[in-house]
């Protein structure tokens, strides 16, 4: 698919091919992510977004600083699911919930249109704590240090401390474990369909349904085979069982891992 981008004034378009295989000027809305790449939400008409699937590549020369396609292997014609007009690119339904903070959809049965409004057009502090007014007013008046969650309504689980026994290589848990942070992350950390509107602060099996292990999505024995985001199969895993959460091995606010190489792991075995 060839596809051009291009500039008329202030504006950005995209020459490309549209939902009949035509081609068609679409204007670029909003770029969507900026790092390890960017994507663009396109309006497709009638203010519909659809996340285009031509990406740039932000990291530096020579393995970035390029256009590519999200799915280089694969023949995308209109009629493919992941062709850029197709409902798995609509940006409301398939992406707004977990890369926009206080994400409401509304759906007018008279005009027959959804509507989908946002608080923060990125990932903010209420995505995961929930409203902010509370821990802005303690902020203003210095008692944050006094308050659990510092004014939010959610927070990280309780820590569990691990600790070597005598003489063995595994460390064991001391502590009461907490699935608040599963709850927390696993929304968007996992292939699931929404239960409720509202899913901030209730458990995670009250808020959504997980996509069950399957051959299409996994491998016979449990790992990762598909695009599964993670939860499915840490779910599954001794870790869990024994404890371990999300923050144990991940610092929460970047994603980036504790430690080095096998430190993460080091810290248990």
């Amino acid at each position: 698919m060839d596809s051009r981008f291009f500039r008329e004034g202030d504006d950005h378009f995209v020459e490309t091919a549209g939902p009949n295989g035509s081609r068609g000027k679409y204007p670029v809305r909003y770029t969507f992510g900026y790092r390890p790449l960017q994507q663009y939400l396109l309006d497709r008409g009638d203010g519909v977004l659809q996340a285009f699937d031509v990406a740039w590549d932000t990291r530096s020369e020579p393995e970035g600083q390029r256009w590519y396609h999200l799915q280089p292997d694969e023949p995308v014609s209109p009629a493919h699911p992941f062709f850029w007009t197709r409902h798995a690119m609509n940006w409301s339904s398939q992406c707004a919930d977990c890369h926009s903070t206080r994400v409401v959809k509304t759906f007018d049965p008279e005009k027959r249109e959804f509507t989908t409004d946002y608080g923060e057009p990125n990932v903010g502090c209420e995505a995961c704590h929930g409203p902010a007014g509370e821990h802005v007013r303690l902020a203003k008046s210095n008692e944050l240090a006094d308050v659990p969650f510092a004014g939010f309504g959610s927070g990280p689980s309780p820590p569990i401390e691990w600790l070597f026994p005598a003489e063995k290589s595994i460390a064991e848990p001391h502590g009461d474990g907490s699935d608040r942070e599963i709850d927390m992350c696993g929304g968007c950390h996992s292939l699931r369909t929404p239960l409720t509107t509202e899913p901030f602060g209730k458990p995670y099996h009250e808020a959504y349904r997980l996509e069950l292990v399957d051959d299409v999505r996994y491998f016979l024995d449990g790992q990762i085979r598909e695009e599964v985001f993670v939860l499915g199969s840490f779910l599954q895993s001794k870790m869990h069982v024994r404890g371990v959460t999300c923050g144990n091995c991940h610092a929460p606010h970047s994603g980036d891992l504790r430690f080095p190489g096998n430190g993460v792991c080091a810290q248990c075995h």
